[in-house]
């Protein structure tokens, strides 16, 4: 998670993270976590006062969060600067046809999220 120095009139939402680099007159904050066990990931990150504020501070473009991990066999990462999420694949068969219904498949899953 990284967050840069915004203008004075910050968001409330930014308080914990905002609150911390004025203090420290940082003008960037970088934050890295890594899960002790990866089959089980970082949890209760929606409860964290410092995740949310970098969150918040992304979305206004003040920041991003880039986060890489697996779900089920198979490696994904995101990286807020490219709104978009990047997931790895077995290897796809040669017909179109079966290739579009592996595609159409991931995007309704991505979608359920």
């Amino acid at each position: 998670m990284v967050a840069k120095l915004p203008n004075p009139d910050a968001l409330p939402e930014f308080e914990p993270v905002w609150d911390r680099m004025q203090q420290r007159k940082a003008r960037l904050l970088k934050e890295i976590m890594e899960a002790a066990n990866a089959d089980i990931g970082l949890q209760e990150l929606e409860e964290d006062a410092q995740v949310r504020a970098f969150l918040a501070m992304g979305a206004n473009a003040f920041g991003y969060v880039v986060a890489d991990g697996r779900r089920g066999r198979h490696d994904t990462r995101y990286d807020q600067r490219e709104r978009s999420a990047h997931e790895r694949t077995d290897e796809l068969p040669s017909n179109w046809v079966q290739v579009l219904g592996i595609m159409l498949s991931m995007i309704r899953d991505w979608r359920r999220r």
